[in-house]
């Protein structure tokens, strides 16, 4: 780090006073109110070479942040939270979602959600003491009520004006 106390604070309060002192010479220049004669003349190599590096420093203060983010390996969403606060680029969420991917350290100690218990239906003990009501439909026009015995596997269908509960309960 080019700062004595290599934090990434300091690093980036130190880009944001150039880029306050560079300000008014990027107005002027937008709206050419100074001469040409004290603009400097750059050819298109050193232009070329110029973006690059500009790019570069982009590109270099993006990894210091994400390894800042990254640190104590918080995870993904935590790590958004943190980055949506302070900073923002293009593709942001998915080079923290890709940092934290490829970490080991955070693929172990990730969480396993845990699954829910299986819990089935009790058998019934006699034919329609169990069913199951369910509407189908519209088919050609119609609206048919499916009604199924538990223990049978009996099947009821009946057509019906409307999915009305009213209608349900009376057939």
């Amino acid at each position: 780090m080019c700062h004595p106390c290599g934090r990434l604070s300091c690093d980036v309060s130190r880009q944001m006073k150039r880029k306050a002192e560079m300000s008014p010479l990027k107005k002027a220049k937008r709206q050419e109110s100074c001469s040409r004669a004290r603009l400097t003349y750059m050819s298109p190599e050193s232009q070329e070479q110029r973006k690059n590096n500009q790019q570069n420093d982009r590109i270099s203060g993006r990894c210091r942040v994400l390894k800042e983010l990254h640190e104590t390996h918080p995870g993904i969403s935590k790590m958004k939270h943190h980055s949506r606060s302070n900073q923002w680029w293009p593709g942001l969420d998915a080079d923290i979602t890709d940092i934290v991917q490829k970490c080991e350290t955070c693929e172990v100690n990730r969480p396993n959600p845990l699954k829910a218990p299986l819990h089935p239906w009790a058998f019934p003990a006699r034919p329609w003491a169990g069913v199951h009501i369910d509407h189908a439909g519209p088919f050609c026009g119609k609206l048919f009520l499916i009604v199924i015995d538990a223990n049978s596997k009996w099947m009821d269908v009946h057509i019906v004006p409307s999915t009305a509960s009213e209608v349900t309960i009376a057939k």
